[in-house]
């Protein structure tokens, strides 16, 4: 799929409708609880989905997303001098370098509403920290008690 069209990508959410393989629906008598018998076919890795879906334009995009966040976060925790925003930041950093890490094994970030709208809000909650210790310095935002 990505040979198809590797500069732009067939488009987001494409992968599943243009992946050349047979449908595939589970048995009628297999065991399941609150979920449909259809199946929801994926890359199992992140960064090929993203490349077949977005091509090598919206691949190097979305990485880039990642390259600039992890610097200003190292960056910023260098100079943190608040421990209690320092350690919320080494978390929710390595969060989401956990789940890009798992990304390799698994499209957690674009399959799954549940999921990824965690992923996603955690990085938002990291990336809002950044900032912050410079704004309690200059009286922005006061400093808790």
């Amino acid at each position: 799929m990505f040979w198809d069209r590797p500069l732009i990508g067939a488009g987001l959410g494409m992968y599943e409708k243009m992946i050349k393989t047979p449908a595939y629906r589970l048995a009628d008598d297999y065991p399941y609880i609150h979920t449909t018998r259809d199946m929801y076919l994926h890359a199992h890795n992140l960064y090929l989905e993203v490349a077949a879906e977005m091509g090598i334009i919206g691949l190097f995009s979305f990485i880039l997303i990642f390259v600039v966040f992890f610097r200003n976060a190292f960056t910023k925790f260098r100079r943190i001098a608040d421990p209690d925003i320092k350690a919320v930041l080494i978390g929710f950093s390595a969060i989401v370098a956990a789940t890009l890490v798992f990304a390799n094994g698994f499209s957690v970030i674009t399959i799954g509403m549940n999921d990824s709208l965690m992923f996603w809000f955690i990085m938002g909650m990291a990336a809002g920290l950044i900032p912050l210790d410079e704004r309690i310095k200059n009286g922005d935002i006061r400093q808790p008690c």
